[in-house]
């Protein structure tokens, strides 16, 4: 048994990366992403290079 939040601090990145997945492939007509500050490690990949 796992105590403290480890476990859940774990399952965390994979939860936001699962919720971004979500929202993303239910919008209906359009899709508008901002960011303010950082750009989140999910999307970093998929922004084109300076």
């Amino acid at each position: 048994m796992l105590t403290g939040g480890s476990a859940v601090h774990r399952r965390e990145p994979h939860r936001a990366r699962s919720l971004l997945f979500v929202a993303a492939t239910r919008a209906r007509d359009a899709l508008a992403l901002t960011r303010h500050g950082e750009p989140s490690r999910f999307l970093a990949p998929l922004l084109p290079r300076p």
